[in-house]
C-alpha cells in the first residue's frame, strides 16, 4: 500500500472505546476514578487518543446512570453510543457499536479501563492497518489492546452477541492477524480493581517523570 493511500485509511479508521461494564470487581464506577490531573480513569483512556485526529466515539449503557457520563462527554465534544444490550455483555455492546457507526474503513476497538496506552502505540498499530486485516499489540509475548479491524470484519463484528467478544474472530481469522512488538506494557494493564488502578497510576507517574 503506497504512503498516501495508508494514510487515508487510516484517517477514515473509528475508535470505539467499550465503557459500557459493570465494573463489579472495583466496588464502584471506576470510570469515575480520579487521576492526579484531576482527569477521571475513562478521560484519560479518551485523551490517549485525541491525538490521533481519527473520529472516536464512547460506547455507553442506555442505563439511566449513565446519563451523566454522556453528559459530561458531550460537553467536550465526544460523540456517544447508547447500547440497549449492554447488559448482555462485551460483544452484544461490540456489535451495536460497530452499527451505530455506519460505513467506515475499519474500527480500533479499545477498552475504558486501560489509561495506561500510550498514543504512539496506536499510531504504529495503524501504520499496519487495511481492510483485510486484523492488527493486535504484543507486548512481552503477551497480546493486548486495542485491536484494529479492517472493513472486511466489521459484518463480523455486528454478529457478535452476550459475553462472546472479538477473540473468536481473532481465533478463527488468525492468519490475517498481524501482531505488533510493542514496548508499551499499557496495553495488558487493565483496571479491574482499585489495586490496578494503583499500579497503572504509578506507571503514568514514572513515565512522565
Amino acid at each position: 500500500m503506497n504512503k498516501d493511500l495508508a494514510t487515508t485509511v487510516e484517517q477514515n479508521f473509528t475508535v470505539l472505546i467499550l465503557a459500557a461494564g459493570k465494573a463489579s470487581r472495583f466496588g464502584g464506577d471506576k470510570r469515575r476514578a480520579l487521576f492526579e490531573s484531576r482527569k477521571t480513569l475513562l478521560e484519560k483512556t479518551i485523551s490517549q487518543f485525541q491525538p490521533l485526529g481519527l473520529k472516536l466515539v464512547v460506547c455507553l449503557s442506555a442505563d439511566d446512570k449513565d446519563d451523566s457520563l454522556e453528559a459530561m462527554l458531550h460537553g467536550n465534544a465526544i460523540e456517544c453510543v447508547r447500547c440497549a444490550r449492554a447488559k448482555e455483555g462485551m460483544g452484544s455492546t461490540l456489535a451495536e457499536s460497530v452499527n451505530a457507526v455506519g460505513d467506515v474503513a475499519g474500527v480500533v476497538v479499545a477498552l475504558a479501563d486501560m489509561p495506561g496506552l500510550r498514543s504512539q502505540t496506536v499510531s504504529l498499530l495503524l501504520t499496519h492497518a487495511d481492510s483485510e486485516h486484523i492488527v493486535c499489540p504484543v507486548f512481552d509475548g503477551q497480546r493486548g489492546h486495542p485491536v484494529v479491524f479492517g472493513k472486511r470484519y466489521l459484518p463480523l463484528l455486528k454478529l457478535l452477541s452476550g459475553d462472546r467478544g472479538a477473540n473468536q474472530l481473532l481465533r478463527e481469522y488468525a492468519q490475517n492477524c498481524i501482531s505488533v512488538p510493542v514496548k508499551d506494557p499499557g496495553v495488558l494493564l487493565d483496571v479491574d480493581t482499585p489495586a490496578d488502578l494503583d499500579r497503572v497510576r504509578r506507571m503514568i507517574q514514572e513515565r512522565s517523570s
